[in-house]
């Protein structure tokens, strides 16, 4: 019953938010970035209460989630099709992860081609209270402009869906 209330307290939250009543009283009048930047924070927040996580689309038509990875938060591109998280080097080296050249001794297809890697697993990516423990990922050596939220840490959840605009993860 508790689980219920705090369910239903959210997706009230969120349709309060969404409302186009209260976006008519937004003044002064916000770029459509920061219009789902905001609307992105006041989601998480009200998502947060019931253990799920909300991500609004981006003007560009992609999902983007910031996530902490072993402590330190990295933005990520939300990608179904990726079969693995997949870290920048920029971004591996920010979380403190250490690797050398001669490491990437695996590769992966891209839709820009193949790539070297270096698979590993990293010990904690969560995003808001969704942490689904130890998830397999990949250093990418070169070419990828933003790291990837993959199926290997999707697959964890109880469920993904998109309804419109929102992607929810439960």
């Amino acid at each position: 019953m508790l689980r219920f209330a705090f369910g239903t307290l959210a997706l009230a939250a969120v349709i309060s938010l969404l409302s186009p009543e209260r976006e008519r009283k937004a003044v002064p009048e916000l770029s459509q970035s920061a219009k789902s930047q905001n609307a992105q924070r006041k989601i998480t927040e009200a998502m947060r209460v019931s253990g799920e996580m909300a991500l609004v689309r981006e003007a560009d038509g992609h999902f983007y989630a910031q996530a902490n990875v072993n402590g330190t938060p990295v933005r990520f591109l939300v990608d179904t099709g990726a079969s693995t998280i997949a870290l920048t080097r920029a971004d591996a080296e920010r979380v403190g992860l250490l690797f050398t050249d001669s490491e990437f001794t695996g590769s992966a297809q891209t839709a820009s081609g193949s790539v070297g890697i270096k698979p590993l697993t990293l010990d904690k990516v969560a995003l808001g209270n969704l942490d689904p423990g130890p998830v397999e990922a990949a250093i990418v050596d070169k070419g990828l402009g933003i790291s990837l939220l993959g199926q290997s840490w999707l697959k964890k959840m109880n469920s993904v869906t998109i309804e419109g605009d929102t992607m929810v993860l439960r």
